[in-house]
């Protein structure tokens, strides 16, 4: 929409979204999202989108993926403090980093910039299992 709007430049977002959305103008995305019963699921259903179009190079696609792995990286960072800042595991869950690569390289990269260490990493497919896991993982400590 910002791109649509003029405040940003142009992203092959906008066309991956619609197509997906099966819209053929930006006008009616506002409406095909927030007018459906969960508007956040439909949003993080576009999520394999931006990585897709950050593998095509698209600039705006490439800044989301940044701005959210830094992100993670800062709450990870907020945790990791409170665990006395030694090296931790670290359960990674969550479509959106377990499938995307590059938020997934770009979040190792903003821990590493952090100075987060981590004493393992591993991924979970499944919450419930990573909260199982991480709590064995802990228990070892």
């Amino acid at each position: 929409m910002r791109a649509y709007d003029g405040c940003d430049q142009p992203t092959l977002l906008t066309d991956l979204i619609l197509q997906r959305r099966g819209l053929t103008n930006p006008q009616g995305l506002v409406k095909s999202i927030y007018g459906a019963e969960s508007p956040r699921a439909e949003i993080a259903a576009l999520s394999d989108l931006v990585e897709q179009a950050a593998s095509q190079n698209d600039p705006i696609a490439i800044a989301l993926l940044n701005e959210a792995a830094r992100e993670l990286a800062e709450i990870v960072q907020a945790v990791y403090r409170k665990l006395g800042n030694l090296p931790v595991p670290l359960a990674l869950t969550g479509g959106v980093i377990l499938n995307g690569a590059r938020l997934a390289a770009q979040f190792h990269q903003a821990c590493q910039t952090l100075g987060l260490e981590f004493s393992a990493i591993q991924p979970i497919p499944e919450p419930a299992i990573g909260a199982i896991r991480l709590a064995q993982m802990i228990d070892d400590l």
